[in-house]
């Protein structure tokens, strides 16, 4: 006679048996179908495949270039640069960071405009029709960017016709990881406004680089390290420091009084330095005389007397400095 335990052990089997085979098939009902292609639809689809991996990595190489947007919006600040825009993640205060969702749409939209151009490739012996419009969905993790795109096409070879619409392509790109690590700079600007600590960039696996664009506009570059033989992937994007605390005016050397007739003309350079190493700008008060962007004061006149311009020198935050030049024309 069976023991009560084996009973309750041989139900207990059972009733996981039952439970196993009902959540597979519930599984199966809800997967998607995978399309199954051919030997013979091979060259289409890897035609319209090539030609939407193409247009990824030029896309995602865009996305690098412009701090992961293929389209910077006008309402984000920007430095604009031969062909790109590089936008502010981090402007005095106002983070501008872009988010993992709006990378990735940023990428979609690129790719769902662009992949019509893919849909109609030159394939020997087929003719191809496209129908709907295409649609696409790009996911960016953190070492690739896979697309999988919805391009319904009809491939006809002689007589017979044949229905594809769903094509995927892989980049092998870390545009997640700059991503992310360009996030981490701007969360640790939130706490540290004035200065940028590159070891924070060393955990991306790049050659990190700092360019001061002016003394409070840094643009970082992140490039992929070691670089590989084609397809080498950089991010770049821009921060604006808080103007520092201890910021002093800029420095303007002596000026020596002048004495010129009134035929004669006097270009005096003005010798003046930023004492944070930043650029100068130079500006004169006067209606008689100029001077140019890089301190060069021109001076002349046909009537003589005695004149006293004001030559401004100022920082790029714009703090200032004010000094009296004296003229006498006899």
């Amino acid at each position: 006679m069976m023991k009560r335990g084996q009973l309750s052990l041989f139900f207990m089997i059972g009733l996981v048996l039952v439970i196993v085979v009902a959540f597979v098939l519930q599984v199966s009902q809800h997967a998607p179908d995978q399309p199954v292609i051919s030997a013979q639809l091979r060259p289409v689809q890897q035609a319209i495949e090539s030609c939407l991996q193409q247009r990824l990595e030029g896309a995602v190489a865009l996305a690098g270039a412009q701090g992961g947007y293929v389209l910077v919006p006008e309402t984000v600040p920007a430095i604009p640069l031969e062909n790109v825009f590089v936008p502010y993640w981090w402007e005095s205060g106002n983070a501008h960071a872009l988010t993992q969702e709006q990378a990735e749409q940023q990428l979609s939209d690129y790719l769902r405009a662009a992949a019509d151009g893919c849909a109609a490739p030159t394939v020997q012996g087929f003719s191809i029709t496209k129908h709907e419009p295409a649609t696409a969905s790009v996911v960016i993790a953190p070492d690739s960017v896979t697309a999988y795109v919805t391009l319904p096409v009809t491939a006809t070879l002689g007589d017979a016709s044949y229905r594809m619409d769903a094509f995927s392509v892989t980049t092998k790109t870390p545009l997640g990881a700059a991503l992310e690590q360009a996030r981490e700079v701007t969360r640790r600007l939130a706490y540290d406004k004035t200065a940028i600590d590159i070891t924070l960039l060393l955990s991306f696996p790049t050659h990190n680089t700092v360019f001061n664009h002016t003394r409070r506009d840094k643009i970082i570059v992140m490039e992929q390290t070691p670089r590989p033989p084609t397809g080498a992937f950089a991010m770049a994007f821009a921060v604006r420091l808080d103007r520092p605390t201890d910021n002093r005016p800029p420095v303007v050397e002596e000026l020596p009084d002048v004495q010129i007739g009134t035929s004669e003309t006097l270009r005096l350079p003005i010798r003046a330095y930023d004492p944070e190493g930043g650029a100068v700008l130079f500006d004169i008060i006067s209606n008689e005389f100029t001077i140019t962007s890089d301190g060069i004061v021109t001076i002349h006149s046909d009537t003589p007397g005695y004149f006293v311009p004001t030559i401004r020198v100022a920082d790029e935050d714009g703090l200032a400095e004010y000094v009296d030049l004296k003229v006498t024309i006899a």
